[in-house]
């Protein structure tokens, strides 16, 4: 019996070898001719689609803004009236003349403080040396 299995042994040894060999060959063949040409095939559908998934974001962008463009519009239009209408009843040439006023006494005021020896408000002074740092 046991020359039987000591036969046995060199056959399984020697089956199990010519497989591994046979799986790295196949493997190696796979490697170098077949995973490239796979791999090309991967990348040119993918861009294929990539193409296709534009065209389509494009039409639907398209079509969007076609929809949304004549609520776009009046928005602009009553935009455009509204700032109109308010350079037409003087709000901002009113606010435009009151700051100007405004700045004007405070520059006014700081002189004439320098002139005659008071000192500055604490906001006009700047940083002193203490702020500085």
């Amino acid at each position: 019996m046991e020359s039987v299995y000591a036969a046995l042994i060199p056959a399984v040894i020697t089956a199990v070898l010519s497989s591994l060999l046979t799986l790295g060959i196949g493997y190696a063949m796979f490697a170098a001719f077949l995973k490239k040409q796979l791999y090309r095939e991967i990348y040119e559908e993918l861009d294929e689609l990539s193409d296709s998934i534009k065209e389509k974001l494009r039409e639907g962008v398209m079509e969007a803004g076609a929809e949304l463009m004549p609520e776009f519009r009046e928005e602009v239009r009553e935009g455009f009236k509204e700032a109109l209408t308010s350079v037409a009843s003087g709000d901002i040439i009113e606010q435009s003349a009151r700051n100007l006023a405004k700045n004007s006494s405070t520059i006014v005021e700081q002189g004439l403080g320098m002139l005659l020896g008071r000192p500055l408000p604490k906001s006009s002074r700047g940083p002193g040396p203490a702020d500085q740092k």
